[in-house]
C-alpha cells in the first residue's frame, strides 16, 4: 500500500571513508563450516546509512576450476560486535557492526563462520579443499524519496549559443525542474534541447514513467512493464570504491586461464595501469593494488560482477548515491556544490599504499579530472581524497551524502541506461559467481546479452566522468548526461567500474 509521497533522510550521519584497507585472516573450513577473522579501518554506522563488506568465498573444484560457494540462511555467527546480513541466492553475506547510531571507528572480527550448503555445490565433502574468502567495502544506500536532475535551464543566444552544463539531464514531465522520485508514479523526460546522443525518442519527448517501488514502463506507454528496474528509490548497497587494480587482479587469478586472457586487456601498463602476468609465479600482479583500476570495459565490469555475485549500477542509482533525497544544487558534483578544486595536484608516497595528494583544495571539491591530472595522468588511488584532505568534510574528500567515493571523476561510472529500450529492460538480476567458457557475464537481461553472454555494451553507458573527460568541468557533475547512452564496447584508460546489489 502506498502511503508516502515525500521523505526526508533522518538520522543520516556523514562519516568520512578513509581507506579501503579490509583484510581476511586465518581462513580454515571445519566440516560445513568456514571460519576466518575480518578487519577494516574507518567504518561507520549512522542510523539509516552505514558501510559494510561483501563477503564471498570461492572453492577449488575437483577438476581444478574455480567454484562459487552457496552460504546457508542459517547458521552464519560473528561475534557480538557485528551483523550478518545473508541473501537469498546464497553469493554472499554482507557483514556490518552492531554497534548504535552515530558510530565511527575501525572493525575487527574475529572467528566469523559461515554456514556452506555443499549441496547446492554438489559437494560431498570439505575435506582437503582449497577456497579463497574474498571482501568487498560496500555501502548502504536506504531506501526512499530522492530527485533525478538539477533544473538546469537552457537560455541560448546568438553570442552564447553553447549550453552551460549538464547535458540531457533527467526533468520534470512539463519543465526543467529535477523530478522527484517516491512511490508516487510520475513521468521523467530528458532534456530536448540539447539531448545526451543516443537517448530514444521515448524518454525525450514521450517521457518513462517511474513508480520507485514498482518499477518502470519500457516503451512510454505509462504502465509498468518492468516491475523489477531498479529505480533508485528501493534500498541497495553500492561499492565504496571503483575496482581497484588489487582487486581485479584477484579476479584474473580466481578464474580459468582462458577466461583471463580474453579479461586482461593488452594496452595494461600505461596511464598509471600497473598490472601485469607474471610467467615466474603464474599469476596476475597488481604494482600498485590500491589504484583504482582503469581499462575496464562494459564486458570487464559485467564480468567482474557476474564472478562476485554483485550487478551493474542504473544511472537512476547513481544519482541516488550521490546527492540522496537532498534538493539537487545547479551544476553539483558528487560532494553537494559546484565549487572545485583547478590546481594541479603533486602525490607523494606514489603508486604505494599510502598515495596521498600533497596540496588538496581547502573548503572546496577535490576531485581528479583534466584540471588537477596534469604532473600523474591516470587514475588514483581508491579514497585518496578522503586521506589527503585538510578538512575531514564531505566537500574536501569529494564524497557522495552517503560516504561513497570518486563518483565524481577519478574512472567513469559504467551504468546501465534510462535512455534506450535495452538499458530500460534491466531487471537488475545478480550474478551468480560464474562466468561463460569465454570469460563473459551470462546473466539474463544484462545490457550487451547476445546469445546468453554479455558480449556487447548496448544498453550502458557512463556518468561522472574521469580523470581525462573531454568535457573538462561538464562530465563528472552529478546530472550530465551527455554520455549517459554512450554505447562503448572498447577499452580506455578512463573507463572503470563500481558494482551494486540490491538490499530489498
Amino acid at each position: 500500500m502506498k502511503n508516502l509521497a515525500v521523505s526526508f533522510i533522518l538520522c543520516l550521519v556523514y562519516m568520512v571513508s578513509y581507506s579501503n584497507n579490509i583484510i581476511i585472516s586465518d581462513v580454515n573450513v571445519t566440516g560445513t563450516t568456514i571460519h576466518f577473522n575480518l578487519s577494516w579501518d574507518n567504518s561507520w554506522r549512522g542510523g539509516v546509512n552505514r558501510d559494510a563488506a561483501w563477503v564471498f568465498v570461492k572453492y577449488l573444484t575437483s577438476n581444478n576450476e574455480w567454484g562459487h560457494v552457496i552460504i546457508n540462511s542459517n547458521g552464519n555467527t560473528c561475534p557480538s560486535d557485528c551483523e550478518i546480513s545473508t541473501v537469498t541466492d546464497g553469493t554472499g553475506v554482507f557483514v556490518y557492526s552492531s554497534m548504535t547510531s552515530n558510530w565511527s571507528g575501525n572493525n575487527n572480527f574475529q572467528n566469523i563462520s559461515l554456514s556452506w550448503n555443499i549441496s547446492a555445490n554438489a559437494i560431498v565433502s570439505t575435506v582437503g579443499i582449497v577456497i579463497n574468502v574474498f571482501a568487498i567495502e560496500m555501502v548502504y544506500v536506504p531506501q526512499g524519496c530522492y530527485y533525478l536532475g538539477d533544473g538546469t535551464v537552457y537560455n541560448p543566444t546568438p553570442t552564447n549559443p553553447e549550453p552551460p552544463f549538464c547535458l540531457g539531464h533527467f526533468r520534470q514531465e512539463n519543465n526543467q525542474e529535477p523530478v522527484l522520485i517516491s512511490d508516487i508514479a510520475t513521468i521523467v523526460k530528458s532534456e530536448s534541447t540539447y539531448p545526451a546522443p543516443g537517448d530514444d525518442n521515448y524518454i525525450i519527448n514521450t517521457g518513462i514513467l517511474i513508480d520507485g517501488d514498482n518499477g518502470i514502463d519500457k516503451d512510454g506507454n505509462v504502465t509498468v512493464d518492468n516491475q523489477y528496474y531498479p529505480t533508485g528509490y528501493q534500498s541497495f548497497y553500492s561499492m565504496k570504491y571503483e575496482i581497484s587494480q588489487g582487486q581485479y587482479a584477484d579476479f584474473l587469478n580466481f578464474i580459468n586461464p582462458s577466461q583471463a586472457t580474453s579479461r586482461f586487456p593488452n594496452n595494461y601498463g600505461n596511464h598509471r595501469n600497473t598490472i601485469k602476468y607474471s610467467p615466474t609465479l603464474s599469476k596476475y600482479i597488481a604494482d600498485s593494488p590500491e589504484l583504482a583500476c582503469n581499462y575496464l570495459d562494459w564486458m570487464d565490469g559485467c564480468a567482474y560482477s557476474d564472478w562476485a555475485g554483485l550487478r551493474p549500477m542504473t544511472e537512476l542509482e547513481y544519482e541516488k548515491a550521490c546527492r540522496g533525497q537532498i534538493y539537487p544544487v545547479a551544476g553539483e558534483y558528487a560532494w553537494g556544490n559546484n565549487n572545485i578544486c583547478g590546481t594541479d595536484y603533486t602525490l607523494s608516497n606514489t603508486g604505494s599504499t599510502s598515495e596521498l595528494v600533497s596540496n588538496p583544495c581547502t573548503n572546496t571539491g577535490n576531485v581528479n579530472y583534466p584540471e588537477t591530472s596534469f604532473l600523474y595522468g591516470g587514475p588514483l588511488r581508491c579514497g585518496i581524497f578522503a586521506a589527503s584532505a585538510v578538512n575531514k568534510t564531505r566537500i574536501e574528500t569529494g564524497s557522495t551524502i552517503y560516504g561513497i567515493m570518486e563518483m565524481s571523476g577519478n574512472l567513469d561510472e559504467r551504468v546501465v541506461s534510462l535512455g534506450n529500450y535495452e538499458g530500460r529492460s534491466f531487471t537488475g538480476l545478480h550474478g551468480d559467481g560464474y562466468l561463460s567458457l569465454a570469460g563473459n557475464a551470462n546473466v539474463l537481461d544484462w545490457p550487451g546479452t547476445v546469445s546468453g553472454e554479455v558480449t556487447g555494451a548496448n544498453g550502458s553507458g557512463f556518468r561522472g566522468g574521469t580523470w581525462c573527460s573531454n568535457n573538462i568541468l561538464d562530465d563528472i557533475r552529478v546530472s550530465d548526461r551527455d554520455d549517459s547512452s554512450y554505447t562503448a564496447n572498447y577499452r580506455d584508460p578512463g573507463y572503470g567500474f563500481r558494482c551494486v546489489r540490491s538490499a530489498w
